[in-house]
């Protein structure tokens, strides 16, 4: 049900699992998740905090209960949470990523590099790992590496609108107009609704 975005559907399938079976950790942190995709975010806080209850050692539900509080805007719980999900499972790339965008709201721009790149080590296919390693070196003026993680970001998903959209205006701060404009260009085809204006503002004459 999940799969097809029936989140409220899911919500009422999983009540009888859980009815039939309370201690069961899946089910719970299933119904946490379809909670959080409907924003019930307090029905999904007690969800994942029941399955943790019943299991610690397993790392979905902190790791959805980081997500959970991500939503909100509570980005140290978010932090803790996702910290105890690496523990338990220090191969799996998207903890790294969700980690690596809390610290970045938190302005922690080195942790926030060392776990983009920790995901991208784990996964390099996957282009909003490059894309937020790019951003966050911005952030740091490594601008040549921000712009091959864009590079990267485009090479790996062609139709990434917002990374070519990105990567253009870079490339425009770096007196690269030919490029820059280029890119924009793409980025407007893919649909981008803020590269119409740059393109107006920067590639007209």
């Amino acid at each position: 049900m999940m799969q097809q975005g029936d989140f409220k559907g899911a919500v009422e399938f999983l009540n009888k699992a859980i009815e039939k079976n309370p201690e069961n950790v899946d089910a719970l942190n299933a119904r946490g998740v379809a909670n959080l995709e409907l924003k019930n975010y307090s029905a999904a806080q007690l969800d994942f905090d029941q399955a943790i209850k019943i299991n610690s050692n397993t790392y979905k539900p902190y790791y959805n209960r980081g997500r959970n509080q991500a939503a909100q805007q509570k980005w140290q719980p978010a932090l803790e949470d996702f910290s105890k999900a690496v523990q338990l499972a220090p191969d799996t790339a998207d903890i790294y990523f969700n980690r690596g965008v809390i610290y970045f709201q938190l302005n922690q721009f080195t942790e926030a590099l060392q776990d983009f790149s920790k995901a991208i080590l784990l996964n390099p296919q996957n282009h909003d790992y490059y894309y937020n390693r790019g951003t966050t070196k911005l952030r740091i003026q490594d601008v040549q590496g921000a712009l091959d993680d864009f590079q990267h970001s485009i090479q790996i998903n062609p139709r990434f609108a917002k990374g070519y959209y990105t990567l253009g205006l870079e490339e425009l701060l770096s007196k690269n107009k030919e490029d820059g404009c280029e890119h924009l260009h793409r980025s407007d085809e893919l649909g981008y609704p803020e590269a119409k204006q740059a393109i107006e503002m920067y590639c007209k004459n």
